[in-house]
Order: structure tokens, then C-alpha cells, then sequence
């Protein structure tokens, strides 16, 4: 291999690494955020993020409950 390919390489696979890592922050955030909501379908939503990417972010926001009318936690 060509030292300039491998180079490419490198930047390829460290610029995937990247995305995937913001993704699974992201999922973990979607996650929280639903919880926080009083959602059932928090690890579906975190899931739904995670492989649909920034479309599967934009649904999530656009569905997610309002806090205020979401269920309190009874004591």
C-alpha cells in the first residue's frame, strides 16, 4: 500500500469513529431526554436515533411529549 492510501485510511476510519461516537452521545441524550419526559419507549427512541441518524433525531423531537403534560412521578 502507498504510504499517501494509507493516510487516507486512517482519516477515513478516525472520521468514522467520530460520527459513531456522536451518535451514541446523541442516542444516550435522546434516551435521557425521554426518560426525563416520563416516556415508555425511551430505548426504542434512543435505538430509532441511533440507526435513522439525524432524520430519526428530527422525528424524536418532533413527537417527544411537552414536559408539562407529560405524567408527574407520583412520590
Amino acid at each position: 500500500m502507498v504510504p499517501l492510501q494509507a493516510g487516507f485510511v486512517l482519516v477515513f476510519l478516525l472520521f468514522g469513529l467520530a460520527i459513531t461516537a456522536l451518535w451514541v452521545w446523541v442516542s444516550y441524550w435522546v434516551y435521557n431526554d425521554a426518560t426525563d419526559r416520563g416516556m415508555d419507549s425511551a430505548t426504542l427512541w434512543a435505538v430509532v436515533t441511533f440507526v435513522g441518524g439525524v432524520i430519526g433525531l428530527l422525528i424524536y423531537i418532533l413527537v417527544r411529549e411537552d414536559p408539562s403534560t407529560s405524567q408527574a412521578v407520583q412520590p
